[in-house]
């Protein structure tokens, strides 16, 4: 049966083909994909960031990953780096962009904006590194060589996910899972082949992060805890629901400030700024500490753009 699975597999794997990663962009023609393939952040509920791709230049700290080499020359193969190592790498990439984090660029949905990238640049790095570590995980899984490698890749980005969800980082921990569930990855239906105790990890993140409910299960989770990095996007959802559903001004000369509107923009502005910015600080001697290792082959290298040639991990 597996042979017979491998083989069908193989074939689905000929007739799927990835974008390349300048088009996955954020806006540029795509969106971030949830749990399920279904677009996270909905255009229609204008319930997340921009639709237009930023006109700035995406700089190499901003591009996926390539796997590291040692003398300059060999790879090292993402499966044979610690989860735990790279699971906070990638958190310590997306630390370095969100320091930067300024509470103005939650204010009048300035990541939508047609100048995002002057007046949200950070919101708009974090989502630019959203959709490039999602497509960046799928196309370490796909580009592998078998099915049996496949599975290996799919197994280990379980276990980094698993890493990232006891660091309490559910928005490094989402990109994790959008690439996972990508419509490509999943055609390929490897969570069949993935041992029992891997099956019932992926559910229990999937569970974790499911938007059913108005993610009701993540909501929950992060009431009873003192430190975390939010999902940024169900964030920006949250903030755009405010602001839409509420008069910014009453009467029937709209000069009648709604200043109850205000001030609970305000309280959920200032609960998300800190948020971030009490994890950061948390985790910032650890974070000096991988930023070290992303310089030597025992951790991710340099991020750089480049996607669509991403090596095999």
């Amino acid at each position: 049966n597996n042979n017979n699975n491998t083989a069908t597999n193989d074939n689905n794997l000929n007739s799927v083909t990835l974008p390349p990663v300048s088009s996955y962009i954020f806006g540029g023609g795509s969106e971030i994909v949830s749990p399920r393939g279904s677009p996270l952040i909905s255009r229609s509920e204008k319930s997340g960031f921009s639709n237009s791709s930023p006109s700035y230049t995406t700089t190499n700290s901003d591009g996926p990953p390539r796997s590291p080499r040692v003398g300059g020359n060999q790879e090292i193969s993402i499966i044979s780096i610690k989860s735990s190592d790279v699971a906070k790498a990638l958190q310590t990439l997306d630390l370095e962009i969100v320091r930067g984090l300024r509470p103005t660029e939650f204010l009048e949905q300035a990541w939508q904006s047609n100048h995002k990238h002057l007046s949200a640049p950070t919101l708009t790095r974090l989502a630019d590194r959203f959709n490039l570590m999602s497509l960046w995980v799928a196309t370490q899984i796909m580009t592998q060589a078998d099915n049996k490698a496949r599975v290996a890749m799919f197994n280990k980005f379980i276990r980094v996910a698993n890493r990232l969800m006891h660091l309490n980082n559910y928005h490094s921990l989402m990109q994790i899972v959008a690439g996972l569930t990508n419509i490509a990855v999943q055609r390929l239906k490897l969570e069949e082949l993935i041992s029992t105790k891997n099956k019932d990890l992926f559910e229990k993140i999937n569970n974790l992060m499911t938007p059913d409910h108005n993610y009701k299960q993540y909501r929950a989770t992060i009431r009873s805890l003192p430190n975390y990095f939010p999902h940024i996007a169900l964030c920006l959802r949250d903030l755009t629901y405010l602001n839409d559903g509420n008069p910014t001004y009453y009467g029937t000369d709209q000069k009648v400030i709604n200043y109850e509107k205000l001030q609970e923009m305000a309280a959920a502005i200032t609960q998300i700024t800190t948020t971030i910015q009490s994890f950061v600080v948390s985790n910032s001697s650890g974070a000096a500490l991988h930023a070290n290792q992303l310089s030597s082959t025992t951790a991710l290298s340099h991020m750089s753009e480049g996607g669509s040639n991403s090596p095999r991990g």
